[in-house]
């Protein structure tokens, strides 16, 4: 590392910015930076994340992007379109017709099977398993015609995995997956606090009529699970926020 260096640290990951040349050195979980140097291997030369330099055990390095994150609830409208748009187009980098997480020892055949499993993913404690079956209970899948209907998932959208350079590049790639798309939007808006406003703004950008309804349905899992692994990281505050968040988008009326 030189002096010009900049050293962030904190939880599973190490992150050190060069400038000269201009790198960006992630180190920490092996498995999960080895899944990461997939995702931007599988994006490389689409401008939607950075460009791989190099990956080795426990430790990947790419080229340093301008700009950074920016909170998403003072984006104009037409920032937030751009942001939707960028969305559609890491979905449509990947079509299949079955996909899930990495663990999963087979894949689901359909997204009514993948939501149901990604309610069985869940590490709920006791308290809260009543507040899962009552997410299970609401949740509804719609049909598509689509034979290919999973996407390339980043699964992480919070504000500071979204790099402005100008446009919005996506950043750690660690619970990417091919999955149901809405999933990723509900991510997104739940997570951020975004407004109606700014989720009809995204919406708009991302072009797809029918993706509103579909992402009702994930609002409450993704809070929910957001919620259970921040409280696994310490954060009871946010983990606390979530899950009232999850107990209120099911509440009846």
């Amino acid at each position: 590392m030189t002096s010009g260096d900049d050293l962030r640290g904190g939880g599973r990951f190490t992150i050190t910015t060069r400038h000269d040349p201009p790198r960006v050195v992630k180190c920490g979980d092996p498995s999960a930076l080895a899944r990461e140097a997939r995702a931007l291997r599988a994006l490389v030369g689409t401008g939607l994340a950075p460009t791989l330099v190099e990956s080795t055990s426990g430790q990947i390095t790419v080229l340093r992007l301008p700009g950074g994150p920016r909170a998403l609830g003072a984006l104009s409208s037409a920032k937030l379109r751009v942001l939707g748009t960028t969305l559609r187009q890491v979905h449509e980098t990947r079509r299949q017709a079955s996909g899930g997480r990495h663990v999963w020892t087979t894949p689901a055949r359909s997204l009514r099977a993948y939501a149901h499993r990604r309610l069985l993913d869940i590490p709920a404690p006791r308290a809260l398993r009543p507040l899962v079956d009552q997410i299970g209970g609401a949740f509804t899948v719609t049909q598509l015609k689509d034979p290919h209907p999973f996407r390339l998932l980043h699964g992480d959208l919070v504000q500071d995995n979204i790099v402005w350079a100008p446009r919005p590049v996506l950043v750690d790639w660690e619970f990417w997956r091919t999955g149901d798309p809405a999933e990723d939007l509900a991510y997104l808006f739940v997570l951020n606090d975004l407004t109606a406003a700014a989720q009809r703004a995204v919406l708009a950008g991302y072009r797809d009529p029918a993706m509103a309804a579909r992402i009702a349905p994930w609002r409450a899992l993704c809070a929910l699970d957001a919620g259970i692994w921040y409280q696994r990281e310490g954060r009871a505050d946010l983990a606390d926020h979530l899950v009232r968040r999850a107990q209120a988008l099911v509440a009846p009326g």
